[in-house]
C-alpha cells in the first residue's frame, strides 16, 4: 500500500509512469483510504470470487458436454438412408411372448449370477429393444438392491432379441 501512495503523490522521479500504474493497480485493490477491510471481509471476497471460479468451471463443463451430446445428434441425423440396415420385410412385426421369453433364457444364468447374499425380492426391469434386435434401454424400475438392480440391468443390455419390423418394448420381474 505504501508504494501505491508514494507512486500516486509523485514521489518516484518517472511521475507519469507512476500515476498509470496505479490507476491500473487501484481499481483492482479497491483502496479506499476513508474505509478499511478486514481480514474476514477479505475472506469473504476471496470465497465469493472463488465460487464464481467454480460456477464458471462448471458451466465450461456443462457446456462442453452439451457440446458432445448436439455432435453426437448430429452426426446421427446426417447418417444417410444408406447407412441405416433395411427392415425385413418378412421379419415378424412386433416382438411377441415367444420371442421375449427364448431371448431372456439365454441370459438367465448371467441374470442369476448377480444374486446378492442376503437380498431377496423383486427386481423390476423395462426393456425397449430396436428393430434391428439390440436392446437400447434396460431401466430399473423396482429393485431391493440398487447394485442387483444394476446388475441385472447391465445383463439385459447386452442381451439380442429377433429382427422385427417396430422393435418392441416390454417389462419383466426378476425374483430373488
Amino acid at each position: 500500500m505504501i508504494i501505491v501512495v508514494g507512486l500516486i503523490a509523485g514521489c518516484s522521479p518517472a511521475a507519469p509512469v507512476s500515476l498509470k500504474i496505479a490507476a491500473v493497480v487501484l481499481p483492482s485493490l479497491r483502496l479506499d483510504p476513508d474505509v478499511e477491510q478486514t481480514s474476514a471481509e477479505i475472506a469473504e471476497e476471496d470465497a465469493k470470487r472463488q465460487n464464481a471460479n467454480e460456477q464458471t468451471r462448471l458451466t465450461g463443463a456443462r457446456l462442453e458436454r452439451e457440446r458432445a451430446i448436439a455432435e453426437k445428434q448430429r452426426r446421427s441425423a446426417a447418417m444417410s438412408e444408406a447407412d441405416v440396415a433395411p427392415i425385413d420385410p418378412y421379419s415378424p412385426a412386433r416382438l411377441d411372448a415367444s420371442m421375449i421369453r427364448d431371448s431372456i433364457a439365454t441370459v438367465k444364468p448371467q441374470v442369476a449370477e448377480c444374486r446378492v447374499a442376503g437380498i431377496s425380492g423383486t427386481v423390476m426391469l423395462d426393456v425397449s429393444v430396436a428393430t434391428d434386435g439390440h436392446v437400447r434401454r434396460a431401466a430399473v424400475r423396482q429393485t431391493p438392491d440398487p447394485a442387483l438392480g444394476a446388475c441385472v440391468a447391465h445383463v439385459l443390455e447386452a442381451a439380442t432379441f429377433p429382427k422385427t419390423q417396430a422393435g418392441g418394448s416390454f417389462r419383466i420381474p426378476f425374483v430373488y
